[in-house]
């Protein structure tokens, strides 16, 4: 194998031998020295289980993927076999993999299209290269060396430069320590990634028995105080209403800093999400009217068919924000209605989800709810006390969803180091 010394490959963090010794400096290499193209087809189409590439999630099964066959399974004669622990290179380009994504097949033999590029280590213990494919590393070879395509969504590159790609190359008993340190890692964020999905799944389920069935007037769950209460009260959305308040019409802005606008990007199901913001430019005039308080309740009027109708709670999760004219202000008769917290949870169970969008009119891409129609949205409801009890009980959940995210979010961030020290950039 040839392979040249060069000292700058080296990252900032190493490992040792077993006898507390350093491990000899990194060398480089080219991914055609450890190894090969995979160009083998499907020329007798026996073969019908279609895999893609995802930069968000790997290679996947592609009906799994997609919900349906994309390709043609009577026309796979020209599609490449891969096998399990084969690499594929995906040259479509997005913001996750924004020179397309290198991943390993952990999936099980399949064909993959002609535009991906499919290679095969020499060596079945590559797990360090797995891991170095999921860095940006090796993103400038391939910006050096490519163009984007006349789509300009996909990178041009042949597979012979392709396979010129310098890659570093350790001992192998360092490659395998930074491998298992990485892995490790992974599956501890997978593990917790996973509970987080039970949780939401348990809530979910929550909701489900704490909120009537549609034609029902009691929920399949109840609270052991609250078992031999009445039935819960039916009334039209006008009823219980107090104020249905438009935000202010506030232009698209390029501006980094300012006054953050909320928008109907940052509603979320049931909470916000702030981590995209627009501004008002500072200097800029708005109506005090369309600051957000806590617990104001945001409803989407205006967006595609399956988002219209979005309902968020906001938490002061900025210090001060405006909100914009898709975004309806909802308050209620506290006579009626104990807190905004019930009404967050109530606008997200599934049969208030529904029953709005069989309100939107438009098309898939531009839909809206007008307020006229809105308002006869059918409402049902318990007392008071019964009404906050669900609401504490589902906010401890999504207080529990949040630490749990935070908790991935952290370990994300350790490995997100982690690497930037394991591998030379």
């Amino acid at each position: 194998m040839s392979k040249e010394k060069k000292i700058g490959m080296e990252p900032e963090l190493r490992f040792s031998l077993s006898n507390n010794q350093p491990f000899p400096h990194w060398e480089e290499t080219k991914l055609s020295k450890i190894a090969k193209l995979v160009t083998k087809k499907n020329k007798l189409n026996n073969i019908s289980r279609v895999l893609t590439n995802s930069a968000a999630d790997g290679i996947v099964d592609q009906r799994d993927y997609f919900d349906k066959d994309i390709a043609n399974k009577s026309n796979l004669e020209g599609y490449y076999i891969v096998d399990y622990g084969d690499y594929v290179y995906n040259p479509r380009i997005s913001t996750a993999a924004p020179v397309g994504p290198i991943s390993r097949n952990k999936i099980a033999m399949g064909v993959m299209s002609p535009l991906y590029t499919v290679f095969r280590f020499s060596n079945n213990n590559n797990d360090f290269f797995e891991q170095y494919f999921k860095t940006t590393a090796w993103h400038k070879y391939l910006h050096a060396v490519s163009n984007t395509g006349a789509r300009f969504d996909r990178m041009s590159i042949t597979p012979t430069v392709f396979m010129e790609m310098p890659l570093p190359y350790p001992h192998p008993e360092e490659q395998q320590k930074i491998a298992d340190c990485l892995s490790s890692l992974d599956n501890l964020i997978t593990a917790e990634t996973e509970h987080l999905g039970a949780l939401k799944a348990y809530k979910k389920g929550l909701m489900q028995n704490l909120f009537p069935l549609p034609g029902e007037m009691a929920p399949l769950m109840r609270f052991p105080e609250f078992k031999d209460s009445e039935e819960w009260n039916e009334k039209s959305l006008h009823e219980i209403l107090v104020e249905g308040r438009l935000g202010g019409n506030y232009e698209n802005s390029d501006a980094i800093s300012g006054m953050p606008v909320i928008k109907m990007g940052n509603l979320e199901r049931g909470q916000m999400n702030v981590k995209k913001l627009q501004y008002l430019p500072n200097e800029s005039a708005y109506n005090k009217e369309d600051i957000l308080k806590n617990n104001d309740l945001l409803f989407n009027t205006r967006n595609t068919l399956e988002l219209v109708g979005k309902v968020a709670i906001w938490k002061n999760e900025l210090p001060v924000a405006l909100y914009n004219s898709n975004l309806l202000r909802l308050s209620f008769h506290k006579d009626y209605i104990a807190s905004n917290v019930f009404m967050n949870y109530f606008f997200n169970t599934q049969s208030t989800i529904s029953s709005l969008r069989s309100m939107a009119t438009g098309t898939t891409s531009v839909a809206a709810i007008y307020t006229k129609d809105l308002l006869t949205l059918t409402v049902t409801f318990p007392s008071l006390p019964e009404q906050q009890k669900i609401a504490d009980c589902l906010s401890s959940m999504d207080e529990e969803i949040s630490v749990q995210t935070e908790k991935i979010e952290a370990l994300k961030l350790h490995k997100k180091g982690l690497v930037q020290q394991l591998f030379p950039f």
